[in-house]
């Protein structure tokens, strides 16, 4: 599209046309008016101060016929919160008319306002000016009350990015599910080209596991298990993943999610976890061809999210895909800790669902729990046999444990990495003794939302000289030869 022009506070002028555009008044200014024709979207929830934060104006409404001609409209930011470049091309390359307006924020240094941090944009049509407060979570800032935790309701303790995250997120998800329904649009939110496998090529479907040996070597599990052990984590207290009153007071699984990971990791740790993360990449984008029905797949996925998670005896997690949120569609585990040595129980078991539950796993549907109290419960199924149910009883999508059939057990071993399609049906049992602790990635199906929960881009800029393009290298993701395990088509 031609080199970029670098703009400093202000941008080069294009006009906004709209069939619900107003003419400027002849004498004077209106400022603040709302702008109900048009709207910038980023591409980012969670920055990275001083970061690259890609956006673009385009219109609101789908079907609003709306072009961007050389001449009329100017966006402006602050000097202090970052540097505007237009992504258009300069000169005789710009294009005369575009259907929306990309740009880039360098540096971008947000107006903080704790809990989140705002990029104060103006678009100017002639006389008219519309203010839009792009509100994002912070990571990095290195202010005290962004950084540390705060009570947001009385005993509820969160970070700033939780909180701005958790207020933003949601809303962020429609707005770029509306903005895709416009097909102009598609290749401002996912420039990435669909990359197509070749015909006869063998498909990963759901309930198999593709496992590889020494994902990690020595030095790097050492140096993960040492981030671990110093990173703050989240005990989850939830019956569905503790055992016994103990447990269920205390918790006996923890979770140091991406937030508490880039707080206490330095940048060693977070070169290693980029580095690792796109090793992960190479291997499901490049050695893998999975065959995902739970969403659109493309022939790629992104990162969303990551923890490591330690689990204590009495730590599990009930019956249950991955697909609940983020349209993730793979889920890949490394394990730091090995199965008879450093911990027992704490196998990942593997389903295949019940001729009752057809949408198997997908779109991560509710779990239910037979009554305590009552009874005595049964499932009667079409065939019209019957399955007593027992009090308190787990159910995924109505069916209990027992209709589903285990078509395979794992037992982690430390180094290894396993995947499989996020909406293959899984479970963790509950861990007898020792310590279980193991780094787990859930990748989406859908490229705007890689950056909805964490700053994947802004930290691959820092800490990986390729910046997000390296994520997704091939030749970073030398990540070893694996063997796959068929369990069902």
């Amino acid at each position: 599209m031609g080199v970029p022009s670098h703009l400093g506070a202000t941008t080069t002028p294009f006009s906004l046309a709209t069939k619900a555009a107003v003419r400027p008044p002849a004498r004077r200014d209106v400022p603040r008016l709302a702008d109900h024709t048009s709207e910038i979207w980023c591409r980012k929830v969670v920055l990275l101060f001083n970061t690259t934060l890609r956006c673009f104006l385009a219109p609101k409404h789908r079907g609003l016929p709306a072009v961007l001609a050389r001449g009329e409209v100017t966006l402006k930011l602050p000097a202090e919160q970052g540097q505007l470049v237009l992504d258009v091309g300069s000169g005789d390359a710009a294009p005369m008319f575009l259907r929306s307006l990309p740009f880039r924020v360098l540096l971008a240094a947000p107006r903080l306002a704790h809990p989140c941090g705002s990029l104060d944009l103006e678009v100017s049509q002639g006389r008219l000016r519309f203010r839009s407060s792009q509100q994002v979570a912070m990571m990095g800032t290195g202010v005290a009350s962004f950084e540390q935790p705060f009570q947001q309701k009385p005993g509820e303790w969160t970070l700033a990015v939780s909180a701005c995250f958790g207020r933003l997120s949601e809303g962020f998800e429609r707005r770029t599910d509306a903005l895709l329904l416009q097909r102009p649009l598609k290749p401002f939110l996912a420039p990435w080209p669909s990359k197509r496998r070749r015909s006869g090529a063998a498909r990963f479907t759901r309930g198999q596991v593709y496992s590889v040996e020494n994902f990690l070597q020595p030095e790097e599990l050492k140096q993960f298990r040492a981030w671990v052990d110093r990173c703050a984590s989240s005990v989850e207290r939830s019956d569905e993943k503790n055992e016994g009153e103990h447990c269920l007071a205390r918790g006996c699984v923890a979770y140091c999610g991406l937030w508490q990971m880039a707080q206490s990791g330095s940048v060693e740790d977070m070169s290693l976890f980029l580095n690792v993360t796109a090793r992960s990449l190479a291997l499901v984008n490049e050695a893998l061809g999975p065959k995902v029905t739970a969403y659109d797949y493309v022939g790629r996925v992104w990162p969303h999210w990551a923890t490591f998670q330690h689990y204590l005896p009495g730590g599990m997690h009930i019956l249950h895909p991955d697909t609940d949120k983020g349209e993730h569609c793979i889920s890949l585990a490394v394990s730091f800790s090995t199965h008879g040595d450093d911990f027992g129980g704490g196998e990942i078991k593997i389903y295949g669902c019940p001729p009752t539950v057809p949408d198997c796993g997908n779109r991560g549907r509710a779990r239910t729990r037979v009554p305590l109290e009552g009874g005595p419960y049964a499932r009667r199924w079409p065939n019209g046999s019957v399955l007593p149910l027992a009090p308190g009883e787990w159910l995924w999508d109505g069916e209990p444990e027992s209709a589903y059939t285990v078509k395979d057990t794992l037992r982690p071993k430390s180094g290894r990495a396993v995947v499989w399609l996020s909406e293959t049906v899984h479970q963790v049992q509950p861990v007898q003794w020792g310590s279980r602790k193991s780094l787990f990635y859930w990748f989406t199906c859908k490229e705007p939302l890689q950056d909805q929960a964490f700053d994947w881009s802004g930290y691959a800029e820092r800490f990986l000289d390729g910046g997000i393009r390296s994520l997704f290298s091939e030749a970073s993701g030398k990540a070893g030869k694996g063997s796959p395990s068929k369990l069902c088509d």
